[in-house]
């Protein structure tokens, strides 16, 4: 039988891969995207992180710049995901995912001889 579906029809569930990349998200980030940042977002992280932006940004002043709430994995595999984003992407919190993106960044400072 196909996945999904029971004895009356097709259920009202997600596909394997969806109900997988669901279940995988272990907490949450609050993130401050840059107008370039949410522009470049579909090319660069997983559609679940765009869909959660477009569905929680809340604008931030008036630079263009917006603040939402984005599910993660953990706090390495969020690092690698935004750090794809580069100067148009903060993390807000949690703290140890900040922490985490700022260790990263001092590596990468380091290693092109600016820290």
């Amino acid at each position: 039988m196909p996945y999904g579906w029971g004895g009356s029809g097709p259920a009202k569930i997600g596909t394997p891969s969806e109900d997988f990349r669901t279940r995988r998200h272990i907490g949450t980030a609050t993130i401050r995207l840059s107008p370039q940042g949410r522009r470049r977002l579909p090319d660069n992280v997983p559609p679940e992180l765009v869909r959660a932006v477009d569905a929680t940004a809340t604008a931030v002043g008036d630079t263009g710049w917006v603040e939402a709430v984005v599910p993660i994995e953990g706090i390495e595999h969020a690092c690698g995901e935004l750090l794809r984003l580069g100067i148009d992407v903060e993390v807000v919190a949690p703290d140890e995912l900040r922490r985490a993106m700022a260790d990263k960044v001092g590596v990468l400072a380091r290693a092109y001889g600016l820290a």
